[in-house]
């Protein structure tokens, strides 16, 4: 879940940190207060390109940072390849609009960011970074409702184990100079790899000596240091210690109640002595060898261009080398291998069209349903007029023997119809309206709860130009989403406020001359007057204010 939002210098926000929490977060405000701007904010953030608009007059640059909290299970924390349940995004936008972005500190590109953003929130408004637009997330809320996964993922490994058989084919096929090209350059690969002479593990064995022969003068010193504290300067140790030793014999001569303590100081000194030879040692082994560090800087140096190569670990350039030394055969036996792979060709292109004839009728049987259910859905937002349709359509190819392109998904392609009374359909990346967007995406998501797997879902105008009933079913339904992922919803309607788990303000404030924008937790007292303002529009009346207590009281029992 999105845990912190951190914003400096952006358009009229000088200094701004709000946490989350789980469940509904409701952002509340006057018109123009700045609600939409915490939207921008987290836009940017997350991938959306930037200008220098965006940085606040005066300021040098604008810095925008989220902390999502997120499971080790995670595939975003897979494919980061970090420990850290926190995964932290910063974006910098300087004022020529340039900027930089960093994932746990860890620079990314923009199109990195969006990709990994997408698994980790969706924004849902008239705003561009809107999945719903998406033809793969369309198919993915099909295929979520249907619980087709495992039929997805069979005809996606029978998709690829055929393009990989074609691309094997058409390799075999080639004549015999892109032949002898390609089998060059897998030689070449496999003589780089072998010549190499990796072993698993060796980088870290090499960085950590790498350390040591850096700091070669400082270690010895230290050790230098230690022994000569020991044995010499103007108090040594073990010197000092002996006298103790020789006064505590002494005494004990004369009354023994010291032999205890005499056997463990004794012991004491000469673990002492053995700490000083070894330092003595270390410091007599550790000496500055530039030639072997220069070995090892090399050494270093050949394994990092590899890994730019080959693969991003020791172990991934060794497996890189196995594929290629399996090509290499390939390429050598590709006589009687060409048949084969045609008869392989035939076989797996004919389990993929079954496959796929399979998942496009549970598609077009889950969508059917889906459409019942959204137009129940959306008559009760207050969008009885509007038919919402989706159109399943095939591509022709020969991918399959019935005559239709696979893609890795299904030889499905898809499309989300909307149309109002006397229009015809139109692809719903066409609406004009960014709030009957919004409450197509929330009916999705509210018949979709607990099947989709993005943690975090922004609702930005859902609630526009709708009232009474209506607004009250949208809370609802918020309400019900919010259940099993965290759902941010800048709203006007004290319906949804009322529902809220977190309520914050949003508002404008003149800091010395100049305006900026606030965000504070409302609790008690000020959330009813709050919600007494957005039921009263500008006067609060005693009327408003018990109305508003009722209200919250009653968001509180609802489910």
């Amino acid at each position: 879940m999105l845990k912190e939002l951190s914003i400096r210098d952006f358009a009229i926000i000088d200094k701004l940190e709000v946490i989350f929490t789980t469940g509904l977060n409701v952002l509340t405000g006057e018109t123009g207060a700045g609600k939409s701007i915490l939207v921008d904010a987290i836009e940017l953030v997350l991938g959306e390109r930037a200008t220098s608009d965006a940085v606040r007059k005066g300021a040098k640059e604008s810095i925008i940072e989220v902390i999502f909290e997120t499971d080790k299970r995670s595939p975003v924390i897979k494919n980061l390849g970090t420990d850290d349940e926190d995964i932290i995004i910063r974006r910098i936008i300087n004022s020529s609009g340039k900027s930089r972005a960093f994932i746990n500190e860890t620079p990314v590109t923009l199109s990195a960011l969006s990709e990994i953003s997408k698994a980790l929130l969706d924004i849902h408004g008239q705003h561009e970074h809107q999945s719903l637009l998406s033809e793969e997330r369309q198919m993915g809320f099909i295929d979520s409702f249907g619980d087709l996964r495992e039929e997805r993922d069979r005809v996606e490994k029978l998709y690829h184990r055929l393009k990989s058989l074609r691309e094997e084919l058409y390799l075999l096929e080639t004549g015999e100079r892109e032949r002898s090209q390609k089998e060059d350059i897998l030689r070449f690969q496999k003589a780089e790899i072998e010549g190499a002479g990796l072993k698993m593990g060796e980088d870290q064995d090499l960085e950590q000596k790498r350390v040591i022969l850096s700091n070669s003068e400082r270690l010895s010193s230290l050790a230098g240091e230690a022994y000569e504290k020991l044995y010499s300067g103007d108090y040594p140790v073990l010197e000092n210690l002996s006298k103790v030793l020789n006064s505590l014999k002494e005494i004990n001569q004369l009354d023994p109640v010291f032999t205890e303590t005499l056997d463990r100081f004794g012991g004491s000194i000469l673990q002492i002595e053995d700490v000083a030879k070894t330092l003595r040692d270390y410091r007599e082994k550790v000496e500055s060898n530039p030639e072997m560090l220069d070995e090892i800087e090399e050494r270093l140096d050949q394994i990092s261009r590899l890994k730019k190569k080959y693969g991003s670990t020791i172990g991934e350039i060794l497996e890189f080398g196995r594929n290629v030394e399996s090509e290499i055969k390939g390429i050598e036996g590709r006589t009687g291998r060409i048949e084969e792979v045609k008869k392989e060709i035939g076989i797996t292109r004919q389990e993929l069209t079954g496959e796929s004839k399979k998942l496009s009728e549970k598609r077009t049987k889950a969508s059917k349903e889906i459409i019942k259910r959204i137009t129940a859905e959306l008559s009760q937002l207050g969008m009885g007029g509007l038919t919402f349709l989706i159109r399943l359509y095939q591509e022709k190819g020969d991918d399959t023997s019935d005559g239709f392109r696979v893609f890795a998904n299904g030889i499905d392609r898809i499309e989300f119809l909307i149309s109002n009374p006397g229009e015809d359909p139109r692809p719903l990346s066409k609406i004009a309206s960014g709030g009957e967007l919004s409450r197509v995406m929330l009916s999705l998501k509210a018949i979709l709860a607990g099947r989709d797997d993005t943690p975090t879902l922004i609702f930005d105008e859902v609630d526009a130009g709708i009232g009474g009933k209506t607004a009250d079913f949208v809370g609802r339904r918020l309400k019900l989403i919010s259940k099993d992922r965290q759902v941010l919803c800048i709203t006007h309607l004290p319906h949804i406020a009322s529902l809220a788990d977190r309520h914050y303000l949003v508002e404008k404030k003149i800091v010395e001359g100049r305006t900026v924008a606030r965000v504070k937790i409302l609790n008690g007292k000020e959330r009813i007057e709050e919600v007494a303002r957005m039921l009263g529009g500008k006067t609060v009346t005693g009327t408003s204010i018990k109305y508003a207590e009722e209200m919250v009281k009653a968001g509180f029992e609802k489910p």
